[in-house]
């Protein structure tokens, strides 16, 4: 049997990734709305200058929050090359 704190802990680490996944499903919709606005606009989906700006802020985050400013990196970039995709996919 697993310790009642155990339990606890293990469900408040499910509502926090849940969190996260619902967070992941609201980012995608902005981005998809900003793919609709830069399309409109004839940008470019790549924004180099954009992405090395977010990268900056969120390694500075990262370290705010005690986390290792490489995970968050690496994390990002997911996210980013997923927003990316999914722009990319829209207009084709």
């Amino acid at each position: 049997m697993d310790d009642p704190a155990v339990l606890q802990l293990r469900r408040r680490v499910d509502d926090v990734d849940r969190a996260l996944v619902h967070l992941l499903g609201e980012r995608r919709r902005l981005v998809l709305a900003l793919g609709t606005l830069k399309e409109r606009e004839d940008l470019d989906v790549l924004q180099p200058a954009r992405e090395a700006e977010m990268a900056v802020d969120r390694a500075a985050w990262a370290a705010q929050e005690g986390l290792e400013p490489a995970f968050v990196a690496d994390l990002f970039q997911r996210i980013v090359a997923e927003s990316r995709r999914l722009q990319l996919e829209r207009r084709a």
